[in-house]
Formats: C-alpha cells, structure tokens, sequence
C-alpha cells in the first residue's frame, strides 16, 4: 500500500533555503584577469619588444602562458603593475629562461612597493636556469650542488690536493641541511668546488628581498644551490648570459651591509695602523736637526724615513672578501 506524501509546511524550512545567495565581487574572476593581461602581451609595442629579445625557442605566446602559469600559483602577480610585469617578463626573455617555476631555472614574485601603494612583479632567477647558462658557455662540462644533510658524510680537504667527499646517509631522517656544495667540471678535465655552511646561506638569504617569501621559502633547497653555485663564479668563465643573470640576481638583494662591512673593516685597519705609527715615533728619539747646505749645495738628509713593515699591521684586521667583491657571495 502506498505511503501518502504529506504537505510541506514552508515554516518548517531551513532558513537559507529562502534566502538568495549573494554574489561575490570582490576579486574579478580569473579568467576575467587572465584576460586582462593577454591584452597586455599582446599590444603592438610589448609584440615589437619582445620579437628583439627572445631567442628562437621562445615566442610571446609562450612567455603569455608562463605568466598565466605563474599567477594562477601566486594571484598576486595578477595585480601587480602593468610595466613591472613586462620588466620582469624581459629580463627572464633575455636569458632565455622559464619563469612560470615549473622547471626551476625562474620565478616571479609580486612585492608591494609602499611609494606607489600597489604591487610590482620581480622576476628571480633559479638553480637550474643558472645551471643551464653555465653549461651554455661551453668550457664547462658539468656543474652541480649538492645539500649535505646532519648524518651524511662529509669530508672536505684543503692544500696543494684538494678534494671533498660525500656518502649520503643510509637512515630513514638524514637530519638538518648542514652545507651546501657545487662542483664543477671543465672541458680539459680539472674541476673547482666551493662548499657553504647553512650559516652563510643563510646570511644571503637575509639580504634577499623575498627572504620570507618566494622561491626562499618555497624552494630554499634551489635556493641554497644557486647561492653556492654564485659564490664559485670567480672560478668560472664568463658569458653576456652570466654577466645579464648577475646583474639580474643583484637586483633581489640589498647589497649595502657588504659594503658597510667593508667600509668598516677598512676604516679599523687605517685606525690601527695610525694608532701603530704614532706609538713608534713616541718611542724613537729625536733626531738632530740637519745643517743647511750652501745655496750651491744640494741639500741630503742625513736621516731616512723607515719603509714600514709586517709589525706595522699586524693590528689591522684581514680582509674576508676578495678585493673587488661587492656581493654576499
């Protein structure tokens, strides 16, 4: 026998059937912002400028969907600043790299710039992108950066045969990053390694401007390898591709506690050396005044200043950077 449906009563109804949903407009849609910067890309002059500066396996469409790519990972890249968006996309172009941050060698980070109360796009350039332009340059063969975990081991030795030594761990947790080390391999067979402790990664990573966002925390393993990939390049040889990457990369870091570190050892080594200086010529006796010679004769002094010697320097602290570095690496 069939059951009878009995009557709704409609005052027995969850309130939020009766009610109609509000639409949200906060935020345009994505594909509404998408829209917006394929209008960009795609004006005649961004057309133009890009045509000169992109190698063959780029073109502007592919440069369009590594943006879209890379915003739809950070929204924030779609509010960023119409010329800012094409200056990071440019710089990326010209070196040929991928920046939507699938492939490691690139990323772009949205920073918001208080004077103009709005955000600007930043590209960063990756471990492998800096990889692959060293590679390019055709006198090295091979380079690569290893992370040396806690219970790894690891030796490395200095002298007239150096070399360094890397047995990974066989334990489930290898522990705590340690250092870090890159290798590289040139074509006539030598090889130059560099190795950082996780201190000095991280006093870079303290400069950086994306040092609590980005690829620094998203990806500080590539990070830390690209940072002592950058502290070998006084061994490497140079390309226009390394010098743009370089020039590039500074652009992310604030450079100007290196160069007061410097300033200020300098200015130590000058006050101790001075200090030096006077302390001797209190100590030494004074020295008899010479006679004049004749108008006719040539004057010589019986007395000569001392060249100064080791002792004079020794209060002046060393240098801990090459001359001529003016980076944290």
């Amino acid at each position: 026998m069939a059951r009878k449906k009995q009557p709704i009563d409609p005052s027995r109804l969850p309130e939020e059937t009766t009610t109609k949903p509000t639409a949200i407009t906060a935020q345009p849609p994505e594909n509404a912002r998408a829209a917006v910067i394929s209008q960009l890309f795609n004006t005649q002059r961004v057309q133009e400028t890009l045509a000169k500066v992109l190698p063959k396996h780029l073109t502007p469409e592919k440069i369009l969907t590594m943006y879209l790519i890379a915003a739809s990972r950070q929204p924030k890249l779609y509010e960023c600043t119409g010329a800012s968006i094409l200056k990071a996309a440019v710089a990326a172009a010209e070196l040929g790299l991928d920046f939507s941050g699938k492939l490691g060698e690139g990323w772009l980070v949205p920073f918001h710039n208080k004077n103009i109360g709005a955000y600007e796009c930043t590209f960063i350039p990756g471990y492998q992108g800096l990889v692959k332009l060293v590679r390019n340059s055709g006198e090295v063969v091979q380079v690569r950066a290893r992370l040396v975990h806690e219970r790894d081991m690891f030796e490395v030795s200095y002298g007239l045969d150096e070399t360094i030594t890397h047995v990974l761990s066989r334990e489930a947790e290898a522990g705590d990053v340690t250092h870090v080390y890159a290798v590289a391999v040139f074509k006539d067979g030598s090889h130059q390694f560099e190795v950082m402790t996780i201190q000095e990664v991280e006093a870079v990573r303290a400069r950086s401007r994306a040092a609590t966002s980005g690829p620094w925390v998203t990806d500080w393993g590539e990070m830390a390898k690209k940072t002592v990939v950058r502290r070998m390049f006084k061994y490497l040889p140079r390309s226009p591709e390394l010098e743009k990457f370089i020039a590039v990369d500074n652009e992310g870091y604030d450079l100007r506690p290196v160069a007061a570190e410097i300033t200020g050892q300098t200015q130590a080594g000058v006050a101790a050396l001075t200090k030096r200086l006077q302390q001797r010529q209190a100590l030494a006796p004074p020295a008899d005044e010479p006679e004049m010679p004749a108008p006719d004769e040539p004057y010589v002094s019986d007395t000569e200043t001392a060249p100064p010697t080791d002792e004079d320097f020794d209060e002046a602290p060393a240098p801990q950077r090459e001359p001529g570095e003016d980076t944290p690496w």
